[in-house]
């Protein structure tokens, strides 16, 4: 029982304003004091239950895919076989067989019977300079002019596009510095100088940019949805961040300066840096509830875009919109209205962590987060405590059903699935 002190009683006569304002802010103090240690007394009945009159609480493993736990598998019905009985894939038969060698017995005796080959695959590989001569011809024409052959498509330069391709992903994919594959190649016969390497890497990449701004719309129109995280990290002396967005098509990493919405949706352009006003700007800003005037006075300017952030600044300084929080809120809304007008559809699905600034589009979290939530809630008694277990199992008993569906689906148990998650039964029970 929580016992607040009582001051005695004062005369009417002596209570003036001041006196009263000062009871009025103890009063407030002993009820804060009072809600919280209630709620710390709560807290510790929660730690006392998870002790369990145990030194240590036993914490559950992991109930994804990819723990440790080697009994996993027998926890979800399967049988677990001993060690060395699990069936041996048969990685031989995805092998691409190049060539083929007939070995004979040194000495084959008289009235021997054959009996078919026995099987031996031996995997190599073939590293060797190939250089090829092209012998142009130059026919001369009665005028006077001349006609020649051209080379195949995919040669520029006096280099090919297989050694092209070696170099940059000896660079860039397994970090082999400059100096150590100048070394490889010389190694190898090719006879390339440090120049023509350093050009090699950072020359004519124009293709390849163009590639990387076609990547993420492609690969979202194939599947309509992504997957993001970011991560933070020291970047060139600097403390940066690390997103990756991808899907089941493609995977792109890029490294920014900052973390927030209005960064993803910059991710999102593939390189087109334009901020747009029109009618999902004003969805937007409207979505997030923003005071009334601000969506109006922006809708007098649809239509209009800026392809640079100093003409957005300029504009935006232009209207006196000066407050950090309603500039960040115009930038954001302008940026999506550019990736929606780009090809990134309204209803795209992000799944990603309970991150706020991947709160955009159709929002999704992992299961480990969306259970996350359920395992901050503090039951006050033995009933809601069970009810939460029983929440908490259903949605792990979901999620082991869609990976058995992904080893073995069907029309049934896709339905069977589907009515359960539209049920939402883990959802009604009263916690």
């Amino acid at each position: 029982m929580t016992t607040v002190p009582k001051f005695p009683p004062i005369p009417d006569a002596d209570i003036t304003p001041l006196v009263r304002q000062l009871l009025d802010v103890i009063d407030a103090l002993q009820n804060a004091v009072a809600q919280l240690k209630e709620e710390i007394q709560q807290l510790k009945d929660e730690i006392a239950f998870l002790k369990g009159q145990k030194p240590r609480p036993k914490i559950p493993p992991s109930q994804l895919e990819g723990s440790k736990s080697k009994e996993k598998e027998g926890k979800e019905g399967k049988p677990r076989l001993p060690r060395g009985k699990h069936p041996r894939k048969k990685k031989k038969t995805l092998l691409e067989i190049h060539q083929e060698q007939v070995i004979q017995p040194a000495d084959i005796p008289a009235g021997a019977t054959f009996k078919g080959y026995k099987r031996y695959t031996v995997q190599d590989i073939i590293f060797k300079p190939l250089n090829t001569r092209y012998k142009i011809a130059r026919w001369q024409l009665s005028d006077g002019t001349y006609v020649t052959g051209e080379l195949p498509k995919g040669i520029h330069g006096h280099y090919g596009p297989e050694l092209i391709t070696h170099i940059l992903h000896q660079y860039y994919a397994c970090r082999v510095t400059e100096p150590l594959l100048l070394a490889q190649l010389h190694e190898r016969g090719v006879l390339i100088s440090a120049g023509q390497l350093n050009n090699i890497l950072i020359s004519d990449k124009t293709s390849y940019h163009q590639e990387v701004s076609e990547l993420l719309p492609a690969g979202v129109q194939a599947e309509n949805q992504i997957l993001t995280d970011d991560t933070g990290g020291r970047h060139k002396g600097k403390n940066q961040y690390t997103t990756v967005i991808g899907n089941s098509w493609f995977s792109i990493f890029a490294t920014t300066e900052s973390k927030s919405r209005a960064n993803f949706f910059r991710l999102l352009q593939s390189g087109k840096h334009e901020y747009l006003i029109n009618d999902d700007t004003i969805a937007y800003l409207e979505g997030l509830g923003v005071a009334g005037y601000l969506p109006g006075y922006i809708s007098m300017h649809k239509g209009t875009k800026f392809a640079t952030q100093a003409g957005w600044e300029r504009f935006l300084k232009k209207l006196n919109i000066t407050k950090e929080n309603e500039v960040r809120l115009l930038t954001e809304a302008a940026l999506c209205a550019s990736v929606i007008e780009n090809g990134i559809p309204r209803d795209l699905g992000v799944h990603a962590d309970d991150a706020g600034q991947f709160d955009a589009f159709v929002r999704s979290l992992c299961w480990i987060h969306e259970e996350r939530h359920y395992r901050k809630i503090i039951p006050i008694n033995d009933m809601a405590r069970d009810d939460l277990a029983k929440v908490r199992d259903q949605i792990w008993t979901i999620y082991k059903e869609l990976k058995q569906y992904q080893q073995t689906p069907s029309d049934g148990a896709k339905q069977a699935i589907e009515k359960r998650f539209d049920d939402r039964a883990f959802c009604k029970t009263p916690v």
